[in-house]
């Protein structure tokens, strides 16, 4: 998270190496205990270390690759960066920078030849990991990362390595399903409350024995937006 040493630390291996193909930037931390509040200051920290670690560090090769017209750039996110996780005010959004990073990095890099490469792996078992007190599902092992990202980097020329593939775009879209159907649940329960208050509050002439006139829309309903906000009040109480 240091530029100046980020720098230096580049230039050695650059110096030792000569020629540099790929560079697989991975940093990462992780507090399950202080993610539960919003802390902003623990966010600040995981932001530095999760994004702009890997920015810096993005930032100390720039040069050398687009010069080079050639090589990749393998970022590490993860699958919580595709939607929002509880207890996650920190992690999940950090990882959530850096897919949307990668994306816009793999556009400019490939002016110059530069293939930028997203990694985003489930639960793998590190001591990062041990510290979670939850069942973490499709949990692997770190030998099984390194050979779904060897054969993503090496064998195929994908943008993005994702895996186990139960946890990856079909997982998301659950999970995505899952938040839309909350999502709508609520919406349905404020409707449905302020529907009730306006019917209280005030019966227009289209109501007959307890039926709405289905040509009734919505923009006739006078104070619809204070009605809907009382519903809001009420469902907060219940």
């Amino acid at each position: 998270t240091v530029n100046d040493k980020i720098f230096y630390i580049i230039k050695e291996i650059e110096n030792k190496f000569q020629n540099v193909d790929i560079c697989f930037f991975s940093t990462g931390t992780w507090n399950p205990k202080k993610e539960k509040d919003i802390d902003v200051e623990q966010i600040e920290d995981v932001f530095k270390v999760n994004f702009f670690g890997t920015l810096n560090s993005i930032k100390a090769v720039e040069e050398y690759f687009k010069n080079k017209k050639s090589g990749i750039i393998t970022i590490v996110s993860s699958i919580a960066g595709y939607r929002g996780l509880p207890n996650s005010t920190g992690y999940g959004p950090s990882k959530s920078a850096l897919n949307n990073l990668a994306e816009s990095l793999y556009f400019d890099f490939k002016r110059s030849n530069v293939r930028v490469c997203l990694v985003s792996p489930g639960f793998i078992k590190t001591p990062m990991t041990d510290k979670n007190d939850f069942k973490m599902p499709f949990l692997k092992t770190t030998e099984y990362a390194a050979e779904k990202i060897y054969d993503g980097l090496i064998n195929k020329n994908v943008f993005e390595i994702h895996f186990p593939k139960s946890l990856g775009v079909g997982g998301s879209l659950c999970l995505l399903s899952l938040v839309r159907l909350e999502s709508f649940i609520v919406s349905l329960e404020h409707f449905l409350i302020a529907c009730l208050n306006f019917s209280e509050s005030c019966k227009p002439p289209e109501v007959f024995e307890g039926c709405v006139d289905p040509t009734l829309r919505f923009t006739q309903l006078p104070n619809f937006s204070s009605n809907l906000s009382i519903g809001e009040r009420h469902l907060s109480l219940s």
